[in-house]
């Protein structure tokens, strides 16, 4: 889901807006609509899956969904930059072929 391109519909719609004053405001999390309109124009109030939260209320530590794969992030990392860069598939490549090589050893 990551990897593929914004949906056709989501181009449309960029198209009609682009030159408009607008903000969107969506309870979608599918990563469609950032990877269609600029950050500073929408809010995805709920989320998406790029990170997870505990389904208990224990703690407030986000995961980090990498290759569908939850992984629990210190408390210093700030995860939606690291959402950011593993959005990227040549940060994501890097960053997979890095963890592979650490976890040989």
């Amino acid at each position: 889901m990551e990897e593929a391109p914004a949906g056709q519909l989501y181009r449309d719609l960029y198209e009609i807006l682009k030159e408009k004053e607008y903000f969107i405001l969506t309870t979608n999390c599918d990563i469609q609509i950032p990877k269609a309109f600029p950050e500073e124009r929408t809010c995805q109030f709920q989320g998406d899956f790029s990170y997870f939260q505990c389904s208990q209320p224990c703690h407030d530590k986000l995961h980090a969904n990498v290759a569908g794969k939850t992984v629990e992030l210190p408390t210093n990392v700030d995860a939606e930059l690291l959402a950011k860069v593993l959005s990227n598939p040549e940060m994501a490549a890097l960053l997979s072929t890095l963890a592979k090589s650490l976890e040989s050893k």
